[in-house]
């Protein structure tokens, strides 16, 4: 009888944990390794697939989000004649966009909208505690209250947080180069790289830089060609 009652408790106890991790999936988890394969598109969380961008797709795997937040912002448009002599026009409209931020994990997603205001996400963003120090370019509204401090792979190659992206022989200059075997290109300022991003294969990829003289890691943006 007694060795039947501790069979029982252990049962309740096992059913409780795993009700909970159902229910709250995102409750103990701290850490989400990411892998990104550029030639298929294919982005693994946490060891598994991210079918699309949906909200439901994202949310099987991470959970909830522990914050949403809608960004207000003004769009401007500027339209050039065709024909010489033509007069220019411009106008504004207002948008929003979502942005779907787990803090414990150093991740967001976020909405890219422009006169459709949609929900579902279109790019993922990942933060490293190396401070961006680039002060031309606006950093995104909102950003996750603790760092990332899993582990990143861009096909199968790991992004080292605490190490320089570009070597010494990449420039501003420079065309275009290879890394995390796929091609990159540069944006600079003042003639000093500030981020790199991807132009081919299925997923483009954004890799801000924190300053010109470690290029390490300070953010990173994946992209969805879906959207």
């Amino acid at each position: 009888m007694k060795r039947f009652v501790i069979h029982i408790l252990l049962f309740s106890m096992s059913f409780v944990i795993l009700m909970s991790y159902k229910l709250f999936p995102n409750e103990k988890m701290s850490r989400c390794p990411i892998e990104l394969h550029t030639q298929t598109g294919a982005l693994y969380l946490n060891g598994q697939k991210l079918p699309d961008y949906q909200l439901k797709s994202i949310y099987k795997i991470l959970g909830k989000p522990d914050r949403i937040r809608k960004h207000p912002k003004i769009i401007r448009i500027e339209e050039w004649p065709y024909k010489r002599g033509g007069r220019r026009s411009s106008y504004t409209y207002n948008s929003r966009d979502y942005y779907y931020i787990y803090d414990q994990l150093g991740i967001l997603f976020r909405t890219r909208n422009s006169r459709a205001i949609l929900k579902e996400p279109s790019q993922i963003l990942i933060f490293y505690q190396n401070k961006r120090e680039f002060s031309h370019s606006v950093l995104p509204p909102y950003i996750p209250e603790k760092y990332y401090s899993s582990t990143f792979k861009i096909n199968d190659i790991l992004l080292h947080p605490d190490q320089s992206v570009i070597s010494n022989k990449i420039h501003y200059k420079t065309p275009q180069f290879n890394l995390f075997k796929t091609l990159f290109k540069s944006t600079s300022y003042t003639m000093i790289i500030d981020s790199i991003y991807s132009y081919s294969d299925n997923t483009a990829i954004r890799i801000y830089l924190n300053n010109g003289r470690e290029s390490k890691p300070s953010y990173v943006e994946i992209i969805s060609r879906n959207k």
